[in-house]
């Protein structure tokens, strides 16, 4: 396997000292900082950052510590302030442009935590993992250390094991030795670390049983009552180096086992996926976050995947049938950071900037309005749409705008499943903000299994079906959403890679379970982009029709364009026109409808807080005028901006405008909900407290029809 591409930097700190990092991965997926052990380099990381099933999902930068490794050196007390370790992080987020990065910390590498809480803001992370960490030096270290790691010890005091692994992580690279009394003599102000856990900070502790170097129920008895989110788990190794017990250190000797488990792709063993039906389901999300899978093993983890690790023994004895119950909270470390996760079905849009916390200031100076189409006149709009709803994401997690969703990465937002509760976000969206209608994204491998042309997995849809049943139940129409881009893998649909027939065969099966469902709509593929040839994949929409219509299903099916289905873009780029060809068996158009996208950022890509246009003049004027010409409607199936105020004015005049156009606009589904939490750029997510739901600020003034009154 060949080495991806990395990015090595040398990084003035504020004092001057120079610190070494190397950044591999997309900047594009989740962020994480590797911090390794006393004494050693980043490059004991090598073996995870090269690693191809997960540089494709994470971001990670492997750090060499002041003092260590490729870093200047660190003589004096001075330098080894607690202050110039956090200046140091605060250096590296900055170089790479970080974005809530989760810190990954092994062994003493753990300090960073307290100085990072001490003296930089509170939302500088997104959480912690612990492999054998210890979260301050000075006392802890001298009684949670066992005589050997108190004094720099020669290799013949290390187990063979401990040295190979040493030696195949850090490969040939120079360690530097390094001040073990001076590093550890420092002082740590510890206020902060406890407020910062108090506050909710997540931190995941992975611990080897056997550890010969550290006594590590001693961090965990001081650390435990500090953080309410907090998980643990002890693995049955002997080694301080959290491994796995593999024999050939070039291959898997080297990877801390929390890492092993994630590049494995699940290595479920055949006895245990029965028996551990739910936490497998549980640890189905860890791809689709990329760096979830550090923060979910917390509840994912159980004895069946750390079997090849040597099994897992729970604290409390049970199996840590504990941690399951508390899924949520772990995901919610990554999904803090889900500005950025956006990406997951945006990434190779115009941009996709990091972003920062939500924007607060005023909008630009607009009046609020509705504007009227110049357009023919047509049969009279009733002012009030006919549909208006939430996307609810989860059985989408893992898809990339190449289509290569994994079938291991779907996250059902099913507190049944683990995951957020979908059906108490829908309940209250019916019956607090009077939305009628959900989009319920899911990808074609996960129905499938990753199998293509294969028949849709009993169980896999059972899991789906049970979302849309929550879904049917609230009483709304439900949108099932095929979210591939109108890709399999980054090979597009009847244009080289799957076949018309395959595409219409999945239809089928889809159709023929729901042809009865009168609020069932069909969304024949999300966002498709980069289509070579726009009639050709109006041949593929039709086979999809065509195989729905047969199943005996007469809902509405809705019609996807080029260009991530752009309002702005839909007839200029041919889709109109081709789409417009495309029937019923009978050769009518009765219930087809055209889905376009249409948000309200600077470049259409979903992915900034604040907003700059309500879409009216460059979008839906246009596109109002050829609807209304041609006989035509059109849905906005995703929609949406910040939470902040520009959004809100900008919103609200976009809503007024397709309410002014009832006859060839349906009405809109915002992004997004479900399994994303309320902090995320675009989030939808009401928050729960007690039995009360809250709504976004976007939602609560903007997007609810109980608020804008615009919906039937």
């Amino acid at each position: 396997m060949s080495r991806p591409p990395s990015t090595g930097k040398y990084i003035h700190s504020a004092d001057g000292t120079t610190v070494y990092a190397e950044a591999s991965g997309s900047h594009l997926n989740p962020h994480i900082v590797l911090i390794p052990g006393l004494g050693l380099s980043g490059a004991v990381f090598d073996e995870f950052c090269t690693d191809e099933r997960l540089f494709k999902s994470v971001y990670a930068v492997r750090v060499d510590p002041r003092g260590q490794g490729r870093s200047s050196p660190a003589t004096t007390a001075e330098s080894h302030l607690s202050r110039h370790y956090a200046e140091d992080f605060e250096a590296i987020v900055k170089a790479f442009d970080l974005h809530k990065p989760i810190l990954v910390a092994w062994s003493l590498g753990g300090a960073f935590l307290c100085d990072i809480a001490t003296y930089l803001p509170s939302f500088t992370l997104s959480g912690c993992v612990f492999l054998a960490g210890m979260s301050w030096a000075q006392e802890l270290l001298q009684e949670v250390g066992r005589p050997e790691v108190l004094v720099p010890s020669p290799a013949s005091h290390r187990t063979t094991r401990e040295s190979r692994a040493l030696r195949c992580a850090a490969g040939s690279r120079k360690i530097r030795s390094m001040n073990v009394r001076r590093f550890s003599a420092r002082v740590q102000h510890r206020e902060k670390l406890r407020v910062a856990g108090e506050e909710g900070l997540p931190l995941l502790h992975v611990y080897g049983t056997k550890d010969g170097h550290q006594k590590w129920w001693v961090t965990l008895d001081y650390l435990k009552p500090w953080f309410r989110d907090t998980e643990v788990h002890a693995i049955e190794v002997t080694l301080h180096f959290v491994v796995c017990s593999h024999d050939d250190c070039t291959k898997d000797v080297s990877y801390p086992c929390i890492f092993h488990v994630t590049v494995q792709g699940i290595p479920w063993h055949a006895k245990s996926v029965t028996e551990t039906r739910g936490i497998y389901m549980a640890f189905k999300k860890i791809g689709a976050l990329g760096i979830v899978g550090l923060s979910a093993l917390s509840v994912r983890a159980q004895a069946a995947v750390y079997a090849q690790c040597g099994g897992i023994v729970g604290l409390d004895g049970r199996h840590n049938l504990r941690f399951r119950i508390s899924l949520h909270r772990a995901e919610r470390l990554l999904l803090a950071m889900s500005s950025r996760n956006r990406n997951h079905q945006r990434a190779l849009r115009p941009s996709y900037p990091p972003t920062s916390a939500p924007i607060t200031s005023d909008p630009p100076t607009t009046t609020k309005t509705t504007p009227t189409s110049t357009a023919p006149s047509g049969p009279a709009p009733s002012g009030k749409l006919k549909f208006a709803g939430v996307n609810i994401s989860g059985f989408d997690f893992g898809c990339s705008t190449a289509g290569d969703c994994h079938a291991s990465a779907a996250w059902p937002p099913l507190t049944q499943y683990y995951g957020m509760d979908g059906a108490g976000q829908m309940q209250h969206f019916v019956e607090d903000d009077g939305y009628n209608v959900f989009r319920l994204p899911v990808g074609w491998q996960y129905l499938v299994g990753d199998t293509l042309g294969g028949p849709i997995v009993d169980a896999n849809m059972a899991e789906y079906d049970a979302l849309v049943q929550t879904c049917l139940a609230t009483g709304a129409s439900c949108i099932i959403d095929i979210h591939n881009y109108a890709r399999w893998n980054n090979e597009i649909i009847g244009q080289g890679g799957p076949t018309n027939e395959q595409f219409a065969a999945l239809w089928s099966a889809i159709a023929a379970k729901y042809a009865d469902e009168p609020k069932i709509i069909f969304g024949v593929m999300n966002e498709p982009h980069d289509i070579p040839d726009i009639n050709l994949w109006a041949d593929s929409v039709q086979a999809a029709v065509t195989a729905i219509r047969n199943a005996g299903a007469t809902q509405l099916i809705l019609l996807p364009g080029n260009d991530y289905t752009s309002a702005a873009q839909f007839i200029s780029n041919g889709s109109a026109a081709a789409l417009s060809k495309v029937v019923n068996p009978d050769g009518g158009i009765d219930n087809l409808v055209f889905d376009v996208h249409k948000y309200l950022d600077s470049d259409n890509s979903g992915t900034h807080p604040d907003c700059t246009t309500n879409n009216i003049d460059e979008a839906w004027a246009p596109l109002v005028t050829y609807l209304r010409e041609n006989g035509r409607q059109a849905f906005n199936t995703e929609t949406g901006g910040g939470n902040v105020a520009s959004c809100v004015t900008y919103m609200n005049q976009q809503i007024a405008y397709q309410a002014a156009n009832t006859d060839v606009i349906l009405g809109y589904v915002g992004w997004a909900a479900g399994n994303f939490d309320p902090s995320y750029v675009l989030g939808e997510a009401p928050t729960k407290s007690g039995n009360t739901w809250t709504d976004t600020l976007l939602v609560a003034e903007a997007m609810s029809p109980a608020t804008n009154g615009l919906v039937a």
